[in-house]
Parts: structure tokens; sequence; C-alpha cells
């Protein structure tokens, strides 16, 4: 039954393209190329951020794109460039956040104009999927379906309510970006954001949120 239900729900979830991007990881360390992604609304309140104008590689992307005025208090897509190491860093208050002074650091980043690509609607799971994934929960696939696992969950999970169960998006959806985690032990449940996820016993497969 669990597997009939779940190849409904693939039906439904036909694929599509939205103009969106995925979720911006926390900081720039160890990226070479430019980057577009979304920083939501909660990613910019908090996080360390070193320099003005052009910021060490570990600071907080969505704080400092706050910070360069970028994007506001409600989040947006930005266009993340990498810099050389800068010999120091300035601290400077603007928009309502102040940056920390710091001496040489091996990498920085700056703001560019976003890069925007067109990026698939998500399945109904991650079943067989060895690879990142970067998709668009819209509001219909957010509404319904079964979860197994809470922060780590099951493949066969329905992705757009895990992301739901998550915190990772709204009712009306958005974009999110899965790890993939391999096969695990057991799950566990528990009711989160309005979603209700379930106990299981060991899994091949299992995916996680990128934050």
């Amino acid at each position: 039954m669990r597997r009939l239900i779940l190849a409904f729900g693939g039906l439904l979830a036909l694929a599509g393209t939205a103009a969106a991007q995925a979720p911006c990881p926390p900081n720039f360390e160890g990226r070479t190329a430019p980057l577009t992604c979304t920083c939501s609304a909660e990613a910019g309140r908090t996080g360390a951020v070193w320099g003005s104008g052009i910021y060490t590689s570990d600071s907080r992307i969505c704080r400092a794109a706050m910070h360069a005025g970028v994007i506001d208090r409600s989040g947006g897509v930005v266009g993340v460039e990498p810099a050389p190491g800068q010999a120091s860093y300035p601290s400077e208050s603007q928009n309502g956040i102040t940056t920390q002074a710091f001496g040489p650091w091996r990498a920085s980043f700056t703001f560019g104009m976003p890069q925007i690509a067109e990026t698939p609607t998500c399945p109904a799971n991650f079943e067989g999927r060895t690879e990142r994934l970067s998709c668009i929960c819209t509001a219909n696939l957010v509404a319904s379906g079964s979860v197994w696992g809470t922060g780590v969950y099951s493949s066969d999970s329905q992705i757009c309510r895990a992301a739901r169960h998550a915190g990772l998006v709204g009712p009306q959806g958005g974009a999110v970006g899965m790890v993939p985690r391999g096969r695990q032990a057991q799950f566990t449940g528990s009711q989160s954001n309005g979603v209700t996820s379930l106990n299981f016993g060991p899994w091949g497969g299992s995916f996680s949120f990128e934050r």
C-alpha cells in the first residue's frame, strides 16, 4: 500500500520548471564559481560577517547580503561572486547590521547580478537518487503526502511535505536543496510545523535538506 500511495503521488507531481533558486549555503567556503541562490527571511537573521563590500569566505552569505543591501529582511535571490583573499576586512554598520573587522583571510566573496536559471519542480520522492537535488515545491506538493523521519528522511518520503516538516518552506512552497544520506537503521517520527512524520525501521536510502 505504501508503494501504491507513492506511485500515485508521483503521477500528481509531473515535472515542470519555475524561475527560482535553491537555498543559499551558510557560507562560501571552498567555492570558486559564481553562485545564485535564495536567502529566506530566517537565513539572514543571524550569523557572523567579516568585512564590507568584500566579505570573508566564511561569512554568513545571507547576513552579508542584507548588510550589502542586496536583499531586505524578507530575503530574496542573490548572486554571489568569488573574490581573492584580502589583507584585511573592515567593520562597518549599514542596513541595521554591523560586521566585524578581521586580518588576512584566504578567500572572499562579493555580490553581483543573480544568474536566474530554470529549476525543476520537485519529484514526489528521492528514491533512486545518489546526487544532490535542487527543486521547487509547489503549494499542492506541500499540502499532502507521507513522511518518515526527522531531519533525515527516508528516500520514499514525500519531498515537499518533508520540507514543510523541516521548516524550510511554508504552505505556498518554495525552493529546496537536498543531499543523499544513504541507508539508515531507523527513522524517528515527530510533529513539526503542522506536519506529523512517522517512525520506520531500516531503509535503503534517505535524504536531508541543505540549509
